[in-house]
Parts: structure tokens; C-alpha cells; sequence
């Protein structure tokens, strides 16, 4: 806009177009229009009136509809916005059109997608034991460690009906071990419990595949793979997973045992579960649930506690030695066949005749032997450094002499003790004698005898003050 001096006027691009005209009174420039086009004075008083209002005063309610306050209230849910009006002020909301559901707006589709779990119960329930097992498998150590006998999988598998818990361990978890342990898991559930299986839920995971569906197919059997990273779906074998190592992981900890024992420890917690009262049974334990009759836990000891096994490898002749090694109990493979764990040489043995000392638990046996080992080293480094004498070379060419003469004589027999103890090789008179020798000076054979003897004293004086200088 440009301003014409002669006019007195504002026009824009071309001074034809006038906007305003310009009057100047009392040293301002106060815009005028065009007679015509004046409004009336009583439109600006209502303008004024309408446009103003005090800052103290309460704000107008806001008129909004379902989807404006949805999309307002940031994409907020359709039972939020019906309680909208009467639990806050300042919005009217109208009541003709409804908020939008989750199906209905793209951007709650987006942002509020989630894992659509199903809590309706499957069609194919269980009845019976192990007519529906569910399997899983569990890393157990961490990787690149592995148990102390090279374990590192456990292959879990849980009834939904008993809540019965089977365990394996596994080297690795490539298909044809994880094969040769389905096989050999459902031949044990028919062969010593007396039930076939009919429906098998595993795990999609690499360790199965197609040649699962194989073998299922030629026993008859139901597989159920679950969806690829949808792991509710097996929510069974998941929750009782955890539940063995959880159990594992309490056993390890109360009795301070070592990482590389989880196989064994696994296996163990699963044999405890077996006889424990569950809740969703109706607090029986799935032993009754399978066997029919109640568990006998009277073998039972605390995991860990120290353990004096019977040594049977001793030998005859050897009367005064202990008649035991000590072990600690790991595990059990029946009412009176224990699992005992050996650190000193790093396995697991079977045993029936042991000893428990349940008072007594791995860790505080290794804290009282670190603490013997503390006070070891104390005494070490309290005694004094060892000062180095040089001998006499006379006297060490005589100890030489005194040794060699000794080895010489050492092919005469063992001579009878005497009262007083065993008579020395030189007054030892033997009929395999010289008869020259016999015959010899008596003087000659005095005065020999009394420089060994000579001898021997400086030798055991010698040795004598080394002694008493170290």
C-alpha cells in the first residue's frame, strides 16, 4: 500500500484503487471512507461491546462433538468421552453423534495396536493325564558356559490336566537331539504311566520343524505349533518354565552351589513340583493326579546339606582309614538312590548308603575353608626367612666318606635287635667273615672304629647347628 500525498489518500498498486482516505486533525492521520460506505456509529458500539470482555470473568464453554473431544483429548476412548460433560467444566458436548471406536479411527489403529490374547478356553480340553501335554525348551546356562557334564538345554513338558512336569536335559538343541528327546519322552509317558498322548503343543522354534509333523504323523498324534513370537499362546509351558527355574534358581542360591550343577538342579525342582500341592488342581499334587495315591517325601533332604557316602573301593588291608568321602546331596533317582555331587573331582554319583548332615550346607563348607586358608597363609608369613651357612669343605668331605661307607655296607642282613636296640653294622660279627680280616690287630681295628665314630660326631654336630641357625 502506498500513501498519496496529494490526495490524501491510501491506494494499492495503482493510485485508481483507493482503500481510504486520509484526514489529518490534531497531529494524527485518522482513516475515513467514502460517505457512501460510512457504517453507522451504533454498529461499532455493538462491535466494541461484543468484542471486549474483562479478563476476570470465567471462560465460554467450549461446544464440541464426540469425535472433536476424541480427537481433542488425545484419541481418547469412547467410555471416556461419555463421562466427559459431568466430571469436568468448561465443555458442552453435543449428544447427536457418538465418539469413535479403535476400528473406526486409523490413528488409534497405529497407535495403539497390541497382542490380541485369547482368555476363551480352547475346544480341545483335557480329561484325562497326558491326554495334552504341552513341551518347551529352556536355556540353562548362559552362552558360550556350559554344565559340569557339558549340558546346556532342558527340554520341559508339562500335562494340562495333572499339571505333571517332565524334564530332560540336552547337549545342544540341533533337531536330531530334540527328536531322539520327544521320542524318547512320549515312549516313557506310555510305558510307565499307561497313557497315550493325543495332542502335542510345541514351540515353533528351529529345533523341531517338518520332520516333527513326520513323526507325529505316524503316531497319531495332534501337533499344535503356536504363531511365530507369540508366546501366550503356550502360556502353560511358559508359566510352568518358569516355575521349575525359579525353583532351581532357589535351591542353587540357599545352598551356595556352583552354575555348572543347573542341569541337576532342573531336574531336581521338577521331581519337587511333581509332589508339591497345586493350586489349580485343588491344592492335590499332580503325583495323586497321575498315580492315584498320595507321594512319600520321607527321602527327602535339604539340597545342598552335606553328605558322608559309604567308600567301598577301600582296601582290605587298610584297617584305619575312613570309612566314608564326603559328597553333597544334589537330587534323587528314587526313594533311597541319591545324586551326590563330588567337587574335589567335579561329578555327580549315584549312591544308597549315605549319611546326611542337613545342618550342614556347601557354602558355609566353603567359607570355613577359605577361612582355614586365611590362617595358613598367617602362620606362613610369620615365619622367619632362612639364612644360608657355608660348611666347612673338610667337614663335607667327611660326611661324603661317612655316606659312602654307609652304602658300602648296606648288603649285610638285617641284624636281631638287641635290649637296647639294634646292633650296629661294625660290632656285627657274621661267619661269612674273612679269615684275614679276623685275624687282623685288634689295636688296627679300635682305632678305625674310633674315627668313624669321630666322624659321625662332627657329622651330627655339623646338622646340629644348621638346625639351630635355621
Amino acid at each position: 500500500m502506498q500513501f498519496d500525498s496529494g490526495r490524501d489518500a491510501m491506494y494499492q498498486k495503482h493510485p485508481s484503487n483507493v482503500i481510504c482516505s486520509l484526514k489529518y486533525a490534531n497531529r494524527h492521520w485518522i482513516v475515513d471512507a467514502e460517505e457512501n460506505d460510512r457504517p453507522a456509529l451504533s454498529s461499532f458500539a455493538t462491535e466494541v461491546r461484543r468484542a471486549y470482555k474483562p479478563s476476570r470473568e470465567d471462560r465460554r464453554p467450549i461446544h464440541a462433538s464426540h469425535v472433536k473431544a476424541h480427537k481433542m483429548f488425545a484419541h481418547a476412548g469412547k467410555d471416556v468421552i461419555d463421562h466427559l460433560s459431568g466430571n469436568v467444566q468448561g465443555i458442552t458436548l453435543d449428544k447427536d453423534v457418538r465418539a469413535l471406536r479403535m476400528h473406526e479411527c486409523e490413528t488409534c489403529i497405529q497407535s495403539k495396536s497390541a497382542a490380541q490374547v485369547s482368555r476363551r478356553a480352547s475346544d480341545n480340553q483335557a480329561t484325562r493325564p497326558f491326554y495334552q501335554i504341552v513341551v518347551d525348551l529352556v536355556q540353562l546356562i548362559p552362552t558360550g558356559e556350559t554344565c559340569y557334564n557339558g549340558d546346556r538345554y532342558l527340554l520341559h513338558a508339562v500335562c494340562e490336566y495333572s499339571k505333571w512336569h517332565e524334564a530332560v536335559t540336552l547337549v545342544n538343541k540341533s533337531l536330531p537331539v530334540v527328536i531322539a528327546a520327544l521320542k524318547a519322552l512320549l515312549h516313557k509317558i506310555e510305558r510307565q504311566y499307561g497313557y497315550t498322548v493325543i495332542v502335542l503343543k510345541v514351540n515353533s522354534d528351529r529345533g523341531y520343524g517338518l520332520k516333527l509333523y513326520r513323526i507325529a504323523r505316524q503316531a497319531g498324534l495332534k501337533i499344535e505349533l503356536r504363531a511365530p513370537d507369540t508366546p501366550e499362546q503356550l502360556g502353560a509351558a511358559e508359566k510352568a518354565g518358569n516355575i521349575i527355574i525359579t525353583k532351581a534358581r532357589s535351591l542353587r542360591i540357599k545352598a551356595g552351589l556352583p552354575k555348572s550343577l543347573s542341569n541337576e538342579l532342573a531336574i531336581t525342582a521338577t521331581k519337587i513340583t511333581n509332589v508339591t500341592p497345586t493350586r489349580s488342581i485343588d491344592w492335590k499334587t499332580p503325583y495323586e493326579r497321575v498315580h492315584g495315591k498320595q507321594p512319600s517325601v520321607a527321602h527327602f533332604s535339604q539340597i545342598g546339606c552335606k553328605a558322608y557316602v559309604l567308600n567301598k573301593k577301600l582296601k582290605k588291608a587298610d584297617k584305619l582309614e575312613s570309612r566314608t568321602f564326603v559328597g553333597y546331596l544334589v537330587g534323587y533317582n528314587s526313594s533311597n538312590i541319591f545324586r551326590i555331587w563330588l567337587p574335589k573331582k567335579n561329578q555327580v554319583i549315584r549312591v544308597r548308603d549315605v549319611i546326611f548332615q542337613r545342618s550342614s550346607l556347601y557354602n558355609n563348607q566353603e567359607r570355613f575353608q577359605k577361612e582355614d586358608v586365611i590362617q595358613e597363609e598367617i602362620k606362613i608369613l610369620n615365619i622367619l626367612h632362612t639364612v644360608e651357612v657355608e660348611a666347612d669343605p673338610e667337614e663335607v668331605t667327611k660326611q661324603q666318606q661317612h655316606q659312602q661307607l654307609s652304602k658300602d655296607q648296606s648288603f649285610l642282613p638285617t641284624p636281631e635287635p638287641s635290649d637296647r636296640g639294634t646292633v650296629p653294622p661294625q660290632e656285627w660279627t657274621g661267619d661269612d667273615r674273612d679269615s684275614d680280616r679276623a685275624s687282623e690287630p685288634t689295636e688296627q681295628i679300635s682305632v678305625e672304629d674310633q674315627q668313624d665314630a669321630e666322624d659321625q660326631d662332627t657329622g651330627e654336630q655339623i646338622q646340629d647347628q644348621l638346625l639351630d641357625e635355621l
